[in-house]
């Protein structure tokens, strides 16, 4: 198996595949248009096809791996998330490429991401065999944050269905 390390801001230097963290200004996030939510886990085949997009923590997210479902809410997904991927990144040298949206100040404001994280990790050492590359897009917000609680409805009128 191949490995090819690509550092652009940062490496999270665990796994035999491919890893690069990447953190970006909360206007940027908000310029590739993606809903506000972390943890949110993509997943890609080879051909760049999105098999995976969804918000919130998934224990049996190893599943997505052998299965091959997209969707027209996906579609949309897709060329938002593509938005932060670096162009020079070759889907097709890879088996998969997967993708977690979280916060860059996980430990105090997103336990989810963490619990997330710890399952995406098992994941990558379970399909060791499987060329991977990885990606963590950082969401960086400075200072104080507000919070707002949406009644579902409200939520899917501003963000649309999120498929979480």
């Amino acid at each position: 198996m191949k490995t090819i390390l690509v550092i652009i801001l940062g490496m999270m230097p665990f796994y035999t595949n491919a890893q690069t963290t990447l953190s970006y200004t909360h206007e940027v996030y908000q310029e590739a248009q993606l809903p506000p939510l972390t943890p949110y886990n993509f997943i890609f085949s080879q051909d760049k096809t999105l098999l995976y997009a969804k918000n919130g923590v998934n224990r049996n997210l190893i599943s997505v791996f052998n299965a091959k479902h997209t969707s027209e809410e996906n579609l949309k997904l897709k060329n938002k998330i593509l938005k932060l991927i670096p162009d020079e990144h070759d889907f097709s040298a890879y088996d998969f490429t997967f993708i977690i949206v979280s916060d860059e100040s996980a430990e105090d404001y997103c336990p989810p991401c963490i619990t997330q994280e710890k399952i995406n990790k098992a994941i990558l050492n379970k399909l060791s065999d499987k060329n991977i590359a990885y990606f963590k897009v950082v969401k960086i917000i400075p200072g104080s944050r507000t919070f707002e609680m949406l009644s579902t409805e409200e939520f899917q009128r501003r963000y649309g269905n999120t498929g979480g």
